[in-house]
């Protein structure tokens, strides 16, 4: 099954890494081939979509089978405008020479003329196309988190303070497109933060990191340790829970939703005591008050910032 996403009105988006991966018996991030079996997965649904041009992204992808692209000719006739985007060089001579009439400009392909234009007027207007890219990604994850968010007071015990809203990140999990779609996103992101061998696992204190942990441990080839019961005071101090914990590690830590970030302190805190150290933070979501700023602190949407909520935080 292909997941694709409405970029806009009239425009679809296919991310066609994310596709690879979750439609492979592996669930590897490192899949880098398009093969003809989920080549016609795009076709298929190319064709059932009723948007007129379609955002085909291929970062991450270095192969393809040899004739992959070739039905991809015909759908110009069938009123599609294909827009190829992040493509290496590998693909880009690949589908230069499969497709016929492909166009290309700046490194992205598209099908045909119309599609070129649209990109020029619409997707680039203001030639930043890989941030408005990133931006409505986001979008999707933060619109849907915003639409499903508790909308009354509420006392989080695990931070000590009251809020005018509950962001319940568990609420992905009942939504399988945009789920997978916020956790290849998590993904990609620690990927491109850091290294492998910087660190040696995940590491999670809730149930909801326990959840996105679980999927990064299948994609990355990393172990995730989830320290159940943690907070909001250190209560737990038991020597299982340590055990949990390799000596001298170095883990990212993986979270839901973070408003003050105790929990993040209170892991710090548990993984200090076998000499380890978190050496990165990633989550689905953030608040932070302007005077505790944390540029290390990832998260796919910032609930006050680009994605605005009208999150409201009050310390007793």
């Amino acid at each position: 099954m292909v997941n694709g996403y409405q970029y806009n009105e009239d425009c679809s988006y296919i991310p066609v890494h994310m596709n690879a991966i979750f439609n492979s018996k592996w669930l590897s991030f490192e899949i880098d081939l398009v093969d003809e079996v989920i080549g016609s997965m795009f076709i298929e649904y190319i064709r059932n979509v009723k948007s007129e041009y379609i955002i085909i992204d291929l970062d991450k992808m270095k192969t393809a089978h040899s004739r992959v692209f070739e039905e991809y000719s015909g759908l110009s006739g069938e009123g599609k405008n294909l827009v190829f985007v992040n493509a290496d060089d590998t693909l880009l001579s690949h589908i230069t020479g499969t497709i016929t009439g492909v166009i290309f400009e700046d490194g992205v392909l598209f099908s045909t003329r119309q599609g070129q234009e649209y990109y020029d007027k619409v997707l680039n207007v203001n030639h930043n196309f890989s941030d408005q890219l990133k931006y409505n990604l986001g979008k999707i994850t933060a619109d849907y988190l915003k639409n499903h968010s508790l909308k009354k007071d509420i006392f989080l015990e695990s931070s000590n303070i009251y809020s005018n809203m509950y962001v319940d990140v568990k609420q992905l999990f009942n939504n399988a497109p945009i789920y997978l779609l916020t956790v290849y996103r998590l993904c990609k992101l620690i990927d491109t933060q850091l290294n492998k061998n910087e660190y040696d696992g995940f590491i999670c204190a809730s149930n909801n990191g326990s959840v996105l942990s679980t999927m990064l441990t299948l994609m990355l080839n990393k172990k995730s340790t989830y320290i159940m019961n943690l907070g909001p005071h250190l209560t737990i101090m038991d020597k299982e829970t340590i055990d949990k914990i390799k000596v001298n590690g170095k883990y990212a830590f993986i979270f839901d939703f973070v408003c003050l970030g105790t929990e993040l302190k209170l892991v710090k805190t548990v993984v200090s005591l076998q000499g380890a150290k978190v050496v990165g933070m990633f989550g689905v979501a953030k608040h932070h008050p302007e005077r505790k700023y944390d540029p290390t602190l990832n998260a796919l949407v910032s609930v006050n910032d680009d994605y605005d909520f009208g999150y409201i935080v009050s310390i007793v």
